[in-house]
């Protein structure tokens, strides 16, 4: 066997054993994971500083947030939950990225406001 052959042979097997025990790590750790939950963090909160960040291109930034919002919302009231510690802080920095965000008429600015504060009515009070 050329010596080429013999290193890609050895390159081969040395992947296939390291997907192999990559993937029976990954099985391990979702065994060891069941039980425990998983935090709600919103990592960074400030509209301001996500404003900087976002360099210029606020209006994606907050579609991505609404959608976020909604998604939690959805998630949260599918399961029955009673509190939605994250709801109102994504809310307000998609607000605050973008105000003018699903607001092209004045009748859609109502209808953007309404459909926030309907998900916020859900939410009980603290």
């Amino acid at each position: 066997m050329k010596s080429s052959a013999r290193i890609t042979a050895i390159a081969s097997i040395a992947l296939v054993i390291c997907m192999m025990s990559t993937v029976l790590l990954l099985l391990k750790l979702d065994q060891l994971r069941t039980g425990s939950a998983v935090e709600e963090v919103l990592y960074i909160s400030s509209p301001s500083v996500l404003k900087r960040i976002s360099l210029g291109y606020g209006g994606l930034l907050a579609d991505v947030y609404w959608t976020r919002a909604v998604q939690y919302f959805g998630g949260k009231h599918h399961n029955g939950a009673q509190h939605y510690a994250l709801l109102a802080p994504l809310l307000e920095i998609t607000t605050r990225l973008d105000p003018q965000l699903l607001l092209p008429t004045a009748g859609r600015q109502r209808e953007a406001c309404t459909r926030g504060l309907n998900m916020l009515s859900v939410c009980p009070s603290p």
